[in-house]
């Protein structure tokens, strides 16, 4: 596996490290301390794109199937197609050219490339004349530039900041 070299590499460069997704069955350790380092991981990146600054990254988005029974959004950052389990909940937006998972691929992971737009948005699900809060969701707003189905372990268990192209 090539993320334990990236790790080096990545911390050597001065770059953000990788951070495995806190619901990889892979995943060795705490899921509760995992889970830290990933909003911890996401929220950096929020704030980057907040500060102007483009980064893209990989990382695995579950699509929500309709059998979770829930009123959810759409997307969050993770790879179980159980329930939500890690987060954050995306908005996503694809660029110019770029054709969307089709309805059939609800309840799949996919791995994404792209970035997050440092804006968010609120998703009010509560049914009419309920106070329900769970169902009020913030969205991070997410461009997706490049995507492909997911495979399980390996490298597409983890968010990445990917290297910026360079000229020749």
């Amino acid at each position: 596996m090539v993320i334990g070299l990236g790790l080096v590499s990545a911390a050597l460069a001065g770059e953000p490290a990788p951070v495995q997704i806190a619901d990889s069955m892979a995943l060795e350790g705490s899921a509760e301390a995992q889970m830290v380092l990933q909003q911890a991981w996401q929220s950096e990146r929020q704030a980057q794109a907040k500060a102007g600054k483009t980064e893209w990254v990989r990382l695995p988005v579950t699509l929500r199937s309709q059998g979770w029974g829930c009123p959810c959004p759409a997307a969050f950052v993770g790879t179980s197609t159980n329930m939500f389990t890690t987060g954050p909940w995306l908005s996503l937006s694809y660029t110019d050219g770029l054709a969307p998972p089709t309805p059939e691929s609800a309840g799949m992971v996919l791995v994404a490339e792209g970035r997050f737009l440092g804006t968010s948005q609120t998703l009010d699900l509560q049914p009419e004349g309920e106070s329900i809060p769970e169902h009020i969701y913030t969205l991070r707003d997410f461009e997706v530039r490049a995507w492909r189905p997911w495979v399980e372990g390996g490298e597409d268990d983890w968010m990445v900041v990917l290297p910026e192209p360079t000229a020749d």
